[in-house]
């Protein structure tokens, strides 16, 4: 609607990854110094989530990006010294960011990411996500598909997770990160947080203390943002496990569908295509998913790379 174009690319012309908008008259983009936001990151899903509407404190409309990237979080002792672990993460931003003044210019101010864990952490990547909301954002959950990474060269495994959207904003809400040069890896933020809380959205609150844009934000919150774009706080999946864990299958690609069955009752469908060219219908009842179908789309063996749900068939 603001014509902003917004995009994840892996690899822009000096090879880092970016967040950025793009075809707005305040174009942003993801800060490279001192510290990376993004680090070796490959995109799987953005999603828009549409959270000014009837909003109490005027918050704003939020962009959720996912991927995996490398980690930093940890010590990787416990790793084979020729694998870097991966990660999978969320990220967001607010849609009215217009960048800092004179720190963060043409920056994203609100961007936070945190950690998204499924299934055996460091040991799984994520394939795809796709959301689904009940009629509101604040109801919107998010599965995904994850596959366990090169290092877990035993056996090939694939989970599915959901997540809500409570979950992700509690881990933007709680403690951040630091990198700490010394010891070269991330560990828990204990200091003073700035106010207005850095990362946050300009709301109702924020305006009535005089911020009314990003532009407003006092140095002392640009400069924590800079450096603190990782929350401590992980986003674990709806009831603490996966829904769904499946041996000797890589999935692929998922979508899914919310669909009213003869019990009068709603049931979400997914759709798991494989890297060997199956789909796999399931559905999801209570804390678990039975695949009720499987179909072979491919003759030849290849990864289902796109799935997209005609609602007219």
């Amino acid at each position: 609607p603001d014509g902003g174009l917004y995009t994840a690319t892996r690899y822009e012309f000096r090879s880092l990854p970016d967040i950025r908008r793009n075809l707005h008259q305040r174009p942003l983009k993801t800060e490279e110094s001192p510290l990376h936001w993004l680090n070796d990151a490959e995109f799987v899903a953005s999603v828009l989530l549409r959270e000014s509407k009837d909003s109490p404190v005027g918050d704003d409309d939020k962009i959720y990006y996912f991927f995996t990237e490398r980690a930093g979080e940890e010590t990787t002792s416990f790793f084979d010294k020729s694998q870097v672990a991966r990660v999978a993460r969320v990220a967001r931003v607010c849609k009215s960011d217009v960048g800092g003044k004179k720190i963060l210019q043409r920056k994203w101010t609100s961007f936070m990411k945190a950690r998204l864990v499924c299934y055996i952490p460091y040991y799984e990547v994520l394939r795809s996500v796709c959301s689904l909301d009940g009629g509101g954002w604040a109801s919107t959950v998010f599965y995904a598909a994850f596959t366990l990474s090169a290092q877990w060269r035993t056996m090939e495994a694939s989970a599915v997770c959901r997540y809500s959207i409570s979950a992700v904003q509690r881990a933007f809400e709680g403690p951040y990160m630091e990198y700490q040069d010394s010891a070269r890896k991330w560990s828990r933020y204990d200091g003073a947080v700035p106010e207005p809380r850095p990362g946050s959205c300009i709301t109702d609150h924020s305006r009535r203390k005089g911020y009314n844009s990003s532009q407003d934000l006092p140095n002392s919150v640009l400069d924590f943002v800079k450096l603190h774009p990782l929350m401590f706080e992980e986003v674990k999946p709806a009831g603490g496990e996966p829904l769904l864990v499946k041996k000797s299958v890589a999935y692929s690609q998922l979508a899914v569908d919310r669909v009213r069955a003869l019990d009068g009752l709603s049931y979400d469908v997914l759709f798991l295509g494989t890297g060997d060219g199956w789909i796999h219908k399931a559905v999801v009842v209570g804390s678990g998913i039975h695949i009720v179908e499987e179909v072979q789309v491919f003759r030849d063996p290849q990864p289902v790379e796109s799935l997209v749900i005609s609602h007219a068939q």
